[in-house]
């Protein structure tokens, strides 16, 4: 988000006159008392993927149809509508509904988020003007989902009690926003006012709050959920009636399913109890068989909310891309005994391939690929990434708008000498195991010495709250700890000066071959990318804190002796972290450094 919070150090409320936008925008509120005001400002939504949704209506004396829906709410990232209904004349649905407002309603790509949005909001809109709202999103079941679930749950025995929090229960509005927006929501008397009257300022500010509040906080709170280890897919739309196994009395939350053959999975299929967390992806689980659901439930779509989408429309590259993609997850989650789902989303993948990702810490800005995906599994996904590219002869990047493509070179080809680095007695030193709890967004079973870094949240949005950053409010009391880090590339290190060019000897002299030396290559080149990119993942994978600059430094040079290669600054760690774990780091060099031309 860009929009920054300017409230002043006294206040505390969570308000939407918080957030500022990118060049200081505020949000923009509107308010109609007229049908044809509702139609003007409700098509100003339309095209919106999702919006923050809330109604007011009279608690008592309702004796006309507009008393039972009075007021409704609804919240982009820019802009906020109050319908006002009570203040429309007429007395039949036609009458009191703007017809832009009722497809909005009725659209089933236009996601309406809210806190018992079903149970109070889309209940009165059927029962009293007979609409048929869809594509519902219960904010209480993305909350109790990011909240309570996580992989721990598969570590507890006791099934029932590990499960009984991620539950369909309603989650109040302001404990929501407490914990997830950093500020307490106002719920003062305007909350219990006449709505059947024209509205004032803190009747407004109020309602309007309520709505801005429900589309930040499923931005905020998907953006934790895609910061899990491992994701879970997010709630099914709606709120389906499905005979489930109840827990505690209450029904389970059902998930979104990534495969074809099913239409949504169970909280308990994700997280099956007694998971082996063991990090030998070779050993065998037991898996027990479990029963599956028998009833069919169809989930409503919505659009641009992290639903599974196809890629309709797209370039055949992008297609062919995407599929070894599926594949390579596919033998991941085989040779790991897990679920394709468990690996990466469909959604990432279809991301990868379209935006052609090469460079490992750019995985992380891909949405639904979290810090332990891209640590484990990164690699192996760029590694895909490349080899179509080079194989294929396809650009880096993908072509722009006007049609035409980035400018790069074709991927290196990788080259059939390889030299090696003498053999070295491994020096294992014994790494402590973090601490039971520690959920640090950067900790890893498969990398034992994360590098240390500034965390921080994308909700994909631009409006924020300055000053404290809508990704940096849990550091509060109600904060969770575990975050998705998304780093910034570190900016190139400038290219040493060349020396001036001497005037040639009028004699021939004979230059022994072993004192030619290639120039330097160029770091901003595609393949140098690429290059560096593996390199950091090497460098991950084997726990080594090797600076940016000894990275640049080894892709320019192109080091293809053990002499060369120990010259460069900062190497001696990352040579014997390679050591540590039985890899040869000259070899790999020599695999993936780009042909010199």
């Amino acid at each position: 988000m860009s929009f920054q919070l300017t409230s002043a150090p006294g206040q505390q409320w969570y308000h939407y006159k918080h957030y500022r936008g990118p060049e200081g925008q505020k949000v923009q509120l509107f308010y109609s008392k007229t049908k044809e005001k509702s139609e003007e400002y409700a098509k100003l939504f339309l095209k919106e993927p999702l919006v923050g949704f809330d109604m007011e209506w009279r608690t008592f004396g309702c004796h006309r149809l507009q008393d039972h829906v009075s007021l409704i709410q609804v919240a982009s990232e820019d802009k906020i509508a109050l319908f006002h209904i009570g203040l429309h004349s007429g007395n039949t649905t036609d009458d009191l509904i703007a017809p832009s407002l009722r497809t909005l309603i009725e659209s089933a790509t236009i996601t309406k988020a809210g806190v018992n949005i079903v149970g109070a909001d889309f209940t009165r809109l059927d029962r009293h003007f007979g609409l048929k709202p869809k594509a519902s999103f219960e904010l209480s079941h993305l909350y109790r989902l990011v909240r309570y679930a996580g992989s721990h749950l598969s570590d507890m025995e006791d099934s029932s009690h590990r499960l009984r929090d991620v539950t369909t229960k309603v989650v109040a509005m302001d404990e929501q926003v407490q914990r997830y927006l950093g500020r307490p929501l106002k719920k003062g008397t305007e909350r219990k006012s006449d709505w059947s009257k024209e509205l004032g300022e803190a009747q407004r500010d109020y309602a309007a709050t309520d709505a801005y509040a429900g589309f930040m906080l499923y931005h905020r709170m998907n953006a934790k959920r895609l910061s899990m280890d491992p994701i879970p897919p997010l709630p099914v739309l709606g709120h389906p009636k499905i005979p489930t196994r109840k827990l505690f009395g209450l029904t389970p939350i059902l998930l979104r399913s990534e495969d074809p053959r099913r239409q949504y999975i169970t909280i308990a299929e994700f997280y099956p109890a007694n998971e082996s967390t063991d990090e030998d992806e070779n050993e065998d689980d037991e898996e027990d068989d479990e029963e599956k659901e028998t009833t069919t439930y169809t989930p409503q779509k919505g659009n641009g909310t992290g639903v599974v989408r196809p890629l309709d429309g797209t370039p055949k590259t992008a297609e062919a891309l995407y599929k070894q993609l599926a594949a390579k997850r596919e033998s991941i989650a085989h040779k790991t005994n897990k679920q394709v789902y468990q690996i990466a989303p469909d959604v990432a993948l279809q991301n990868i391939a379209r935006q052609r990702v090469v460079e490992l810490d750019k995985l992380l800005q891909v949405p639904g690929i979290g810090q332990h995906v891209q640590k484990k599994y990164g690699a192996d996904l760029i590694e895909v990434v490349a080899e179509f590219l080079q194989r294929n002869q396809v650009a880096l990047h993908p072509p722009t708008k006007s049609g035409l493509a980035h400018p790069s070179a074709p991927v290196p080809r990788i080259t059939s000498a390889l030299p090696k680095t003498p053999a070295r007695a491994p020096r294992r030193r014994k790494i402590e195991a973090a601490p039971d709890g520690d959920d640090s967004g950067d900790s890893s079973p498969a990398f034992d010495d994360p590098l240390d870094r500034t965390p921080q949240l994308h909700t994909g949005l631009s409006f924020s709250m300055a000053n404290t950053g809508i990704g940096n409010v849990e550091g509060s009391s109600y904060s969770d700890t575990s975050q998705e880090s998304v780093y910034a590339t570190p900016p190139e290190r400038p290219s040493a000066n060349r020396k001036r060019k001497r005037t040639a000897s009028p004699e021939r002299k004979c230059t022994p071959a072993s004192a030619l030396k290639a120039p330097p290559v160029p770091l901003d080149s595609p393949e140098s990318r690429i290059f560096k990119s593996r390199l950091s993942a090497l460098s991950r994978r084997v726990s080594a804190h090797v600076s940016d600059q000894t990275l640049e430094e080894i892709v320019r040079l192109q080091p293809r002796t053990q002499k060369e290669l120990e010259k460069i600054p900062g190497i001696r760690m990352f040579l014997n972290a390679c050591a540590d774990k039985e890899l040869d780091l000259l070899r790999n060099i020599a695999k993936w450094a780009p042909v010199r031309s």
